[in-house]
Formats: structure tokens, sequence, C-alpha cells
């Protein structure tokens, strides 16, 4: 990687990397001759092959295709060879896929790859020809408009050695060239990741046994002619593949002529396998955004398709005479095209030579078969769910202490003391661009926009006691106003020195929005008192109370000639005020839409003036946003999009009113065109709520911020891309991990930041983990430390070691690490299906575990004893595997009814616990395979957040996103308690000291809340 904004050749500024993989990297730049955004290739070269590398980079230069990206500039600096292309605005495959939640409609795609079919032919023509070769999903670039184009990259780019389900098999070998028919297996394998919505097992795991799932197991809504087209394209042995585009693109002709129909063997039903099929997930990593942790509030995604077709029309009673004959016409043509079909699919049809595409299909072997989706048998069958009234193994059992927390004595316990998180707040811009002001905790600190970084020294102002909830510049950047949750009065501050101007004291509820007018000359405040106030900035005066909303204001907003305040509120109304004389203005009606399942108006909550005062815009709790006539009310366009709430502070148009931005507590930013109301780009990389954004004055860039994401992010807005990055704080706690000796309580945020607390001396220790961690810190005796570093390797740290040493043998990316009670094992999971073990004294690797069903590892646990580890997979995969950690042998698979969200093992018991995101939680004998018994979520609760055994094993604890905490008897599923936190603040994760004494709890503001037993007890 290349530190931070380099400038290649005094010209090509760096911005960010878009994808990093071994061997090569991609950057997305902006060439400061001309001003505009580039992709940049850097690959690495030795002195004897750079003379080859700049002849293929010359024929790549020279080829013309719509679809392929041009090459601009190319040339040799350092130990790299540098190519560069035009950029799109858009995403990349993977990316793209991410962020849709669901695969690609296949009419489209469809399309999409017939015009790449014809690239390939293009390049497969250059004397010499040239070849994708070992292509990747960030090789195809998504645009605004949905068309595809495909960078030059993978035609220069060495075959690589790492994993890749994209690549042929034959390429693995050692010297292999590749070919037309292994750049058609690698153009199908990404159809088959576009049309189903999960990459295709690798070579090597097919090989080993991993089936290749049929498409339509998958993606139920796909033709059964393209899942034919996409099985065909992925046959292991090259002679049984397409050979050269022309043949794949008359198959994708014929699946289009066909419309979706089946080649009339049989009715055209979707498959329905005994037991869900596990999807192969990617490869590799995204670097966008992680995936959801386990026990956050994260949803787990569900299927990303419809599980059935929808019943067809009923048919009409009679048919017209010429209506007969039109019938008749068109069932000889689907004959004659049924048979066409089928002439062409069958292996062994003469119809591709006589058209001319080539060798024929042979019938392929029995490793190339689509796999059966029958349910696996022996082990690896999936027990079925636990019902009541099974046996409940014994649990051996263990005194603690007077002190420990235990079934007898959870009704005594009591909060001890809180661990304060670091909360990021709203973000502004200042008029001159320069400065960022963003609240953090009761404090504002004062940014460099361009780099994100502190001034030296710092600038912060601090004088807050609540957490700042609001923010506003006067416009000519001198004051900054601010309010703040539990604080009824506004604070307006010098912007030169931080000192407090003044304080406007007169709300009776703390304070929800602060803005200027357009002039500088007034502010405007709203409050949970329902009511706005206008001040005049100069004297500190009030100058009017308006009073009109029957509950909290959302938001303010000045109109761009400053005569106008537009309110919105919980009461789901807009008003339209008089500054001059704080009247409401007549002529002005917002309806708002009312909740379809109580009537209740929706929430109003964030509004936008475009610059020319002709648009204002209003946000939802629904999710949508409604442009309406300020001057009326009337509804002009909604805008559909957000999955959940706009939030009061994420709308605003950018300076010259050709974009909107608004942000959700989706987790995603997204730009408009505010003239057709089309979405732009919807910027996904926060995954979590997101609370504030802002334009910069200039408009090229937007800020925004997540308080459960714990990230700051300036965007690219030309470009649709992150810019700049930083963590704040940590985000929710989706994981706490006690040390052995119960000194230490290590807390991972979900932006991958770990904040390992001393607790005997109230100090703390930073260590940056990975986002992409479900969990991502394991605590051995002896105070050394396991973690996966932002790179997604296992790293072990030694007592008082600031740089700790990567554990070898685990291929691809990590997603979970886990240890043994006594420290003796460690193993980690992730991509790959594989879960590799190190001997906990030495760090030495031992044998790895291969699943061949889980293709990515995102759960994991260790048995107290050491002997069996659990291993959850993705959220489309439902399945939970019981190894034998000694002898390496899988021993149990098990299945829940939904994707599995959190799993933990009894201490000094047999019993392991899953919970699922349906509000599940099955107790199972963990080394039978028996269920125990299944607790649900009571309906207020919703879902089980947080997971967690006392030490001693007889008590079973779980949290919810409402702040209940249940307490369980851990052998008989008996409810013992359920307290409620009085903040009602979400629980999202658990844990409790070895030693009995202490429970944590990770809650929705950041905090960490330790409890013991009352004093005395």
């Amino acid at each position: 990687m290349l530190p931070p904004e380099p400038t290649i050749r005094n010209r090509y500024r760096v911005i960010y990397a878009v994808d990093d993989r071994p061997g090569a990297t991609v950057y997305r730049v902006r060439d400061e001759q001309t001003n505009r955004l580039m992709l940049m290739a850097s690959l690495p070269y030795t002195a004897g092959d750079l003379e080859d590398l700049q002849l293929l980079v010359r024929q790549a230069a020279a080829v013309r295709h719509e679809v392929i990206l041009a090459v601009l500039d190319h040339f040799a600096e350092g130990d790299r060879y540098y190519i560069v292309c035009e950029d799109v605005s858009g995403q990349d495959l993977e990316r793209t896929l991410r962020a849709r939640g669901e695969p690609f409609a296949e009419d489209a795609t469809i399309g999409q790859a017939r015009k790449l079919l014809d690239a390939i032919d293009h390049l497969h023509n250059q004397k010499p020809a040239l070849f994708l070769g070992d292509p990747l999903p960030a090789d195809v670039l998504v645009c605004d408009d949905g068309t595809w184009r495909l960078a030059p990259f993978t035609i220069v780019r060495p075959i690589s050695h790492t994993p890749s389900p994209y690549r042929a098999p034959e390429l693995d070998q050692p010297e292999a060239e590749p070919t037309s028919a292994s750049d058609l297996f690698a153009l199908t394998a990404l159809l088959y990741h576009a049309l189903t919505g999960w990459a295709p097992p690798t070579s090597a795991q097919r090989q080993a046994g991993a089936p290749l799932n049929g498409p339509r197991t998958l993606n139920p809504q796909l033709a059964p002619l393209a899942e034919q087209v996409l099985l065909r394209g992925l046959q292991m042995r090259p002679e049984n593949r397409y050979q050269v585009p022309r043949e794949m693109r008359l198959s994708l002709d014929m699946v289009q002529m066909m419309g979706g129909r089946s080649l009339g063997i049989g009715p055209d039903t979707v498959p329905a396998p005994a037991a869900p099929p596990p999807p192969a997930a990617p490869a590799y990593a995204a670097p966008a955004a992680p995936p959801p942790a386990l026990s956050t509030t994260v949803p787990l995604p569900a299927q990303p398709y419809a599980t059935g077709l929808g019943a067809p029309p009923e048919p009409k009673r009679s048919l017209r005479t010429g209506c007969l004959i039109a019938v008749a016409l068109a069932l000889a043509l689907a004959t004659i095209a049924i048979c066409v079909a089928l002439a062409w699919f069958i292996p062994g049809s003469p119809l591709p030579r006589l058209l001319g595409a080539g060798a024929a299909v042979q019938p392929g072997s029995a490793t190339d078969a689509p796999a059966s989706t029958d349910a696996p048998a022996s082990t690896d069958a999936p027990a079925a769910p636990p019902a009541a009234g099974a046996s409940v193994p014994t649990l051996v059992p263990i005194d603690l202490g007077p002190g420990a927390i235990t079934l007898s004595s959870a009704s005594l316990i009591t909060q001890t003391r809180e661990i304060t998180g670091v909360e990021v707040g709203p973000v502004t811009y200042a008029p001159d661009g320069t400065t960022l002001a963003v609240g953090v905790n009761n404090s504002i600190q004062l940014r460099n926009a361009a780099t994100l970084a502190e001034f030296d020294p710092p600038r912060r102002i601090t004088g807050h006691t609540g957490k700042v909830f609001t923010l506003a510049y006067a416009p000519d950047g001198k004051i900054l106003a601010s309010g703040a949750i539990n604080e009824n009065s506004v604070y307006l501050w010098s912007t030169a020195d931080g000192r407090e101007l003044r304080r406007l004291s007169d709300h009776r509820s703390w304070i929800r929005v602060v803005t200027f007018s357009p002039d500088g000359k007034t502010l405007a405040s709203g409050s949970f008192d329902n009511t706005v106030k206008l001040w005049d900035v100069a004297s500190g005066n009030l100058l009017h109370t308006l009073s009109g909303h029957t509950d909290f204001i959302s938001t303010a907003a000045f109109s761009p000639d400053g005569t106008t305040l537009a309110t919105s509120s919980a009461d789901g109304r807009v008003l339209m005020w008089d500054v001059a004389s704080g009247t409401q203005r007549s002529g002005f009606t917002f309806a708002p839409a009312p909740n379809l399942n109580t009537g209740v108006p929706l929430w109003a909550t964030g509004l936008a003036f475009s610059p020319d005062g002709t648009l204002l815009a209003v946000g939802s709790e629904d999710g949508s946003i409604v442009l309406i006539d300020p001057a009326s009310g009337a509804n002009l366009r909604t805008l559909q999009g957000h999955s959940g709430i706009v939030v009061s502070r994420g709308l605003a148009f950018s300076p010259d009113g050709a974009l909107l931005a608004s942000a959700g507590f989706d987790g995603s930013v997204r730009l408009w065109n505010a003239a057709t109301g089309a979405q732009i780009a919807d910027l996904s990389r926060h995954g979590l709520r997101v609370l504030s954004l802002a334009f910069s004055p200039d408009g090229q860039q937007l800020a925004s911020t997540s308080d459960q994401g714990g990230q700051l992010i300036t965007w690219d807005v030309a470009g649709a891309a992150p810019k700049r990055s930083l963590h704040v704080g940590q985000g929710l706690i989706t994981s706490l991990v006690f040390s052995p000796d119960s000194s230490v309580l290590g807390a991972v945020g979900y932006n991958g930041v770990i904040r390992l607390h001393l607790l005997e001396q109230d100090r703390f220790r930073v260590l940056v983990g990975s986002a992409a961690a479900t969990n991502a810190l394991a605590l051995l005796p002896g105070q050394r430390i396991v973690s996966i570093a932002a790179s997604g390797a296992v790293v072990l740290f030694e007592p008082n070691q600031d740089e700790g040493t990567p554990l070898a043998g685990f291929e691809g990316q990590a997603l979970n690490v886990a240890a043994s009670a006594d420290g003796k094992l460690i193993v980690a999971g992730g991509t790959g299906g594989t879960i590799m073990r190190w001997d906990g004294d030495t760090g030495a690797a031992q044998a790895a575990l291969v699943s061949s069903k889980l293709n990515t590892i995102y759960g994991l646990a260790i048995s107290h004893d050491g002997t069996l580890i659990a291993a959850a997979g993705p959220p489309t995969d439902q399945r939970v595997e019981i190894w034998d950690a000694a002898h390496g042998t899988l021993l149990q698979t098990l299945s829940s009814d939904a994707a599995v969200s959190g799993l933990a093992f009894q201490p000094r018991g047999e019993l392991l616990a899953l919970a699922s995101v349906d509000g599940k939680l099955s107790l199972w004998n963990a080394r039978t395979g028996t269920p125990a018994y299944t607790i649900a979520a009571p309906r207020q609760q919703s879902r089980f957040t947080a997971l967690a055994f006392s030490a001693d094993g007889t008590l079973l604890l779980t949290g919810s996103p409402t702040g209940d905490l249940s307490l369980w008897d851990a052998q008989s599923g008996k409810a013992m308690t359920t307290l409620t936190l009085a903040e009602r603040l979400g629980i999202y994760s658990a844990g409790f000291s070895p030693d009995g004494r202490l429970l944590a709890l990770g809650l929705g503001d950041q905090s960490v809340r330790l409890f013991g037993l009352a004093p005395g007890r």
C-alpha cells in the first residue's frame, strides 16, 4: 500500500485504494493536469520481465472497445509498473452486489454479458491474442446507468496463485497460459456471482468434493435455461465448456428468446432442497464494508431473493377465433424454439457446429455434474432444531465462592461501574471549507477537512455536560452554535479560540437543532419541548417563540432568502413561519402520510431547502423523502430507497442544487438527482446507522458520521466513493472477552478498534483490529493476546509487546478467533471455510480443519475443556458444525431455522447455545448433537442480541435491542428474572469473568457496564 495521498510521477494524486490484492493494487487517483478521476493499477515487476510487460501493456493500450476502459498512460517507477485508465461513475461488481443485497436481474445481466462477450471476442482477435486470464469482480465496473465496463488491468496482470473462484482450474497448473475456454469460465463465474449473489467454490474446493450449487437453489427466480448456461460454462474440464465467445453468446440469445421458459422437459418448478445449500462465499473479503457482526444490531440479511413465484394470472373463460389462430401459431413457433434449444444444450448435438460455434459439448465426468440438493448423509446431515423436553447433559459442579454470580445469586446483581464509550455525533463544514466541526461525546473537535487530522495544537471546544447533538456555523465562520442532550441551552462559541461567547436559555428541554439565517443575524433553535425559538445573535435576545407543533422538534431550515423558516416534528407536520413576525405562513399545507399499521402520522424528520428556494426536501421515518413546493406544500416527487428512518440531520442539497444527499438508519448515504429524483449513488460504507451529513462549500466532498459504526467518512462526490475515513471511538461493542485471571476486559468495537481495560488500574490499551471480523480477540494466560489485524491476519502479542507476531498457516481473511480456557489451543476461521489451529504455548500451526459445507466461518467457539470447536456458517447458511478439536474430525452438523447470530459453549457442561435472527435460542447437547430445549424471545424484545453463560455454567443470560436483560436456568431453560435498563439502551454483547464476580454488558451508547453482587452479599 502507498502512504496516504502520495502523488505518482508528480501528476497522479492517490485518493484511496479501490482494490488491494496480492501482486496488484488498484487506486482511484486524480490527474492533477486534467483534474479528472482515473483508475491506476500498480504491478510489481522484475528487470527481466520489464520488456515483456511493456509490450503487453502497449498492446492493451491500443485496444479500443466500448466496454473496455481505455489505457491512457503507463510507466515504470521504482519496482512498480503503473497503468492508468479512464474512470467511470459507479462501483465494482462485488461492492454493487453487497449494496443491492440481492442478485442482479436476469434479463439485464444477460444483456451486459453479451456485451462482455463481444469485448472478449475483440481481445481474442488481436494479433497476438489478448486474454482476461485471471479476472476478479473488481475488474467489472457497474456504472450508475447499469451498464458494465471492463478494466484493462486483468489483461496485463499475471496469473495469481491466490485461491480464486473465477479462475479456470487449468490455470492453477504451473506455466499454464490462458485460453478462450479459460476466459469463458471466468466470465461464467462472474455471471454466477451476479445472478445468485454468491461466488462459486474455487477449483481446489470443487476438486476436494465441494459441490457447485445449482444456481436456482440460490436464486429460484433464475430461468432454467440460464442455469444450464452457467452449469455448462463452469465445467471443470475445458473441453466440456464453451470454446469461443460466439458459442456462449448464442446460448444467451436462446435464453432471452425463450423468455425464461424451460426446455419443455417437465414442469418449470423451483428446486426445493431438503436443507439449505451452503452457497460459496467470495474468496476475497471486499474492502468496502465489513460483514455483519454476530450479536450486533446489524440485521443479518435473509435470502436476497423471493422464495417462490407468484401465482399465474387466472385464464380467461373464452377466446375468439382470431386469438385461437394466433395461439396456434405461437405454439408452433414455441415448439420449434424448444427443439432448437434442446438441440443446442444437449451434449453431442451437431447444431453448435452447424452454426460455427466451435466444439460441441461432450458429456461431463461425474465430478462435473451439478451437486445433489438432498441433505448430506451420516454426521453431515443437519439435526432438527431442538424440541422441548429433550434430555440435558449433566453439569459438573464448581464452587466459585460467595461473590460469584450464579443461578442462586442472580437476583442480587447490581451495576458497579460504567466504562464510558467515545461516541461520534454531528458533523458540519466551516464556510471556508478548511475545517470540519465534529461532535465527540460532550466536546466539539475542529479537524482539518482535507486530512481529517486534528490541528497542531488540537482545537477542541469543551463546556457541554451532555453529548453534542447539533452543530451549525455562522455564515462568516466566526461563531459555532451547538446544542446537547439533556441541556436546555444553546451555546455560541468563538471558532478562533474556542471561548464561550453566549448561552441562550429559554427552552424547557434539550436542544435538537440549531441553524443560522443566511445573513447570520438570527439563530433558530428547536427543542424536545415542542417549540422553536428565534434569537438575535448579536445581543442574545429572544425574538420569537414558535408554538404550533404537538411533539418534539425534528429540525428546522431557513429559506435561502432568510424570510421563512421551515420546521418538522415527530407530530408528522411541517410548518412554515414568517421569520420577521414569528407567525405561521398561510397557504402552506403539508399532509403527513399515516403509519399503515397504526394510522398515526409518520414522523417528519430531516428538512432541506434547495439553493434556489424552489424545493423543500422532507424526510420521513418510513425511509421516504418527499420533494414539496415550499409555497403550497404540494408533493412534487417522492424518493424511495432508504429502508430505515431518514435522520433529522441527514438531508442536504449540494451548493449548486444539482444533488440531494440523504442519510438513514439503514446505514447508507444516498445521492439523488434533484431535478429528476433518480438515485445516483448508494454509499453504504458505514454499515450501521448514519447520524449526520454535510456538503463541503464547494460541493466536491460530503462528510457523514455513524455513531454505531464509530466512523467519520468524507466522500468524493463526483466519484461517489470514500475519500477519507476516521475511526472515532469503537462504535457498537460487538464482543466482550475477559482474561483468564479476570483482571483484563477486552472490548471489540464494530469499527475494529479494540480496548483492553486493566480493571484494577483503571487504564486501557488500544489495538486496531479488523473491522470485517465478527470476533477479533482472544485473551490467553500470562497477559498474552491474540487478535485479528486490520489485514485479516491472526496476530499473537506477548506481554508488553507493541508489535505482534503473525501466526502462520491461515489462508484467506480471518473473521473470528477463539482460545480454550487454559490457552492451550487457538483457533481462527474465516473465508474459505477453513478452521486453523495453533498451539497456544508455542504458536506452532497445527493441521487445519476444512469444512466441505461451510464456505465461510462467521461464528466460532471452543468448549471450556478445549475438546470441541463449533463453527457457524454465513447468514445464508444456517448450519453449525461441531469438530473434535484434538483429532480434527467432524462430529455433528446442527441446523437452525434462521441465520445464526451468536453461539456459546456452557462452561463445565456440554450445552451449546445458538441464537438466531428469528428470535430463537436453541440449546443442544454438543457431543451427541441432540436437542435440549428452545427459548423464544418475547414479542417486545424481538430477538436476542447478546448471549453468555455464567462462569459455573448454571446461568444463561440473554440481552435484547430493547434493553431487556433476561436470566435463565441453563439446565432447564426456565426463566428466572428479566431486568430492564433504565435508559432502555440495547444490549449487544455480554460476558462473565472466569472468577464469576463480574458481568460485562456492551450497550447501545457504546458504553460497557459492569455488574456484580450487591455489597455484603
